[in-house]
């Protein structure tokens, strides 16, 4: 499976749909190995889902896909970000939640911290292919212009947001040599905070320059969200944790683990995370459901066999069935270097009912065939015959 996001702002559902989705559907439909092709069209963005035949490589996949977005790009509206390959992660790959919480702590300081701190430190650990972060506000530079200023200077909006643009940079004035050493020259222009935008020049009048606290209002804000997030009561910021594709979801989730511990002490005071989903706590729980069906269906097996049979040594046979069904299985994994995961204990749980009412039945005839035809033929012949009625 391989997403495809795309973003433009403020655009209505109905035309993300028809100008974007639509268009990139219909070229993905005749791609090759893909199944299916669906989109999920909202105001402002699209997610388009490509499934592609089992089996299929996930980077050949993702080839695929974005060979044909290069076609596609240049055709899409004015305004349009992307469209981006989603990142290479499958259905069950979201392994880890936290929440990002604080005692009076600001949304806008809350996310800004999972964004800047947390975020960029949790990318780089193995295993992890993507973080996700919604609630709380992003930080924004916000300019509120004021009409009647902007009549009074004659000056419009967009050479408002083109001089903040153009000041938005640092660049290079080139070196300069005095005698045995080179000195370089850099202009400081990026910006970085609120004085920075008032501070920025938009032209001048009678030779006295305007800036953009002369025509505005500058603050700091959160930028318009569409999500929200909380925990027991309490404003926070949610941080999803995907794996990558194939890979240890118990290895991955100890490597966050250990990077959360160490960017914990870095955090701003106040400022803490509370764990509240671990897929390696339900794969342990599977395996201990595992081991419990194993042990119980082992005695319940031999419990049955010795009341309706009163034959203990058929009972012992049953009751070994299980526990050597699962080993093979667990070898037969690990030599397709399957992990174990979710999905995998969970059919293993469900397989232990399978092999006890296969058991059942087997042992059952061979005793009764044993019993019913003893010195007919040997007793290999006797079972061979029960094990294939």
């Amino acid at each position: 499976v391989v997403t495809i996001v795309t973003e433009n702002e403020g655009m209505a559902a109905e035309d993300v749909e028809r100008l974007i989705a639509f268009p990139l559907e219909s070229l993905l439909n005749g791609a090759p190995h893909v199944t299916r092709v669906r989109s999920e069209s909202a105001t402002g963005g699209s997610v388009v889902t490509v499934e592609f035949s089992w089996g299929t490589d996930i980077y050949l996949a993702r080839q695929i896909v974005s060979s044909k977005l290069e076609i596609v790009a240049g055709s899409l509206p004015q305004g349009t970000e992307g469209p981006h390959l989603g990142p290479v992660s499958s259905r069950m790959g979201e392994v880890f939640e936290f929440a990002v919480v604080g005692d009076e702590v600001d949304p806008l300081d809350l996310r800004s911290v999972a964004d800047w701190t947390i975020r960029y430190r949790l990318q780089g650990v193995p295993g992890v292919s993507f973080v996700i972060n919604f609630g709380g506000f992003v930080k924004q530079f916000q300019v509120y212009l004021r009409p009647d200023l902007l009549k009074h200077y004659d000056i419009t909006i967009n050479d408002v947001r083109e001089a903040i643009e153009r000041s938005n940079r640092n660049f290079s004035g080139g070196i300069l040599s005095r005698g045995a050493q080179e000195e370089l020259i850099k202009g400081i222009g990026r910006i970085s905070g609120v004085e920075d935008i008032a501070g920025t020049v938009i032209t001048s009048r009678d030779n006295v320059p305007v800036h953009v606290r002369d025509v505005a209002d500058v603050r700091v804000g959160g930028k318009f969200r569409r999500d929200d997030a909380s925990y027991n009561g309490e404003f926070a910021v949610a941080v999803t944790i995907q794996k990558q594709y194939g890979g240890n979801t118990l290895a991955a989730i100890g490597r966050v683990k250990e990077a959360l511990a160490q960017i914990t002490p870095d955090l701003p005071p106040g400022i803490r995370i509370e764990e509240f989903y671990d897929q390696s706590i339900l794969i342990a729980k599977s395996i201990g459901h595992v081991n419990r069906s194993i042990i119980e269906g082992a005695i319940l097996i031999m419990l049955i066999m010795v009341i309706f049979l009163w034959d203990l040594r058929a009972s012992l046979i049953a009751g070994l069935t299980i526990p050597l069904s699962i080993l093979i299985a667990l070898i037969i994994l690990a030599l397709a270097r399957v992990d174990l995961t979710v999905m995998s204990m969970g059919g293993l749980a469900i397989g232990v009912g399978k092999v006890a009412s296969g058991t059942i039945i087997m042992v059952e005839n061979i005793v009764r065939i044993l019993g019913e035809r003893r010195g007919e033929a040997s007793t290999l012949e006797l079972t061979f015959e029960a094990a294939k009625d």
